[in-house]
């Protein structure tokens, strides 16, 4: 009886763990799209502007918010920082930027979904398809540009994230701060 009163409170601490780590995941989603798609005073500047309202749909929509080159930004951000024609804080902002956006999903996703998300290849198309849409919202919704470039910096990041976490000694430490369930 007590064995199974021992259990029964594992149980429900892995219950409550896996809960929480839901819950902040969601605050961090959240925070992620209020942040890609409202949080940017650039974007509201040519919002309210409307320098470059275009027709939906149409050459200059896809012109404007669209670039499927890939390096094409990466280049143009290494470019103007060699002769210094743009600000070095929005080059950074937006390459770091976009390498830290989803790597938080290289920590959760494994976590969170461990029966779905079985290995490298699985996680990568989860991230591809989520940074994917994400960039695909932001085209249909002329809120920045949908760049192949911030898909594949977003990928970058997540993996790191994701390799650092499957690393032996990370794993054990994870399983010290997360000690019910399994990781």
């Amino acid at each position: 009886k007590l064995n199974m009163r021992r259990i029964t409170d594992e149980e429900e601490k892995c219950r409550l763990q896996h809960k929480t780590l839901r819950r902040i995941f969601v605050i961090y989603v959240i925070s992620l799209a209020t942040l890609l798609f409202l949080g940017s005073t650039f974007r509201r500047g040519i919002w309210d502007r409307n320098i470059w309202q275009v027709e939906p749909f149409s050459k200059d929509h896809i012109t404007y918010y669209c670039n499927l080159d890939i390096l094409k930004s990466t280049k143009m951000y290494y470019r103007a920082a060699v002769h210094h024609t743009m600000s070095l804080k929005i080059i950074i902002l937006n390459l770091v930027g976009n390498l830290i956006a989803f790597a938080p999903f290289g920590f959760f996703l494994p976590v969170l979904f461990k029966k779905k998300i079985k290995n490298v290849f699985i996680f990568t198309i989860v991230i591809v398809l989520s940074s994917g849409l994400g960039e695909f919202v932001q085209f249909i919704t002329m809120v920045g540009q949908a760049d192949i470039d911030d898909v594949i910096l977003n990928v970058l990041g997540a993996l790191l994230i994701y390799s650092i976490v499957h690393i032996p000694v990370m794993r054990k430490g994870i399983r010290k701060m997360l000690p019910y369930g399994e990781f």
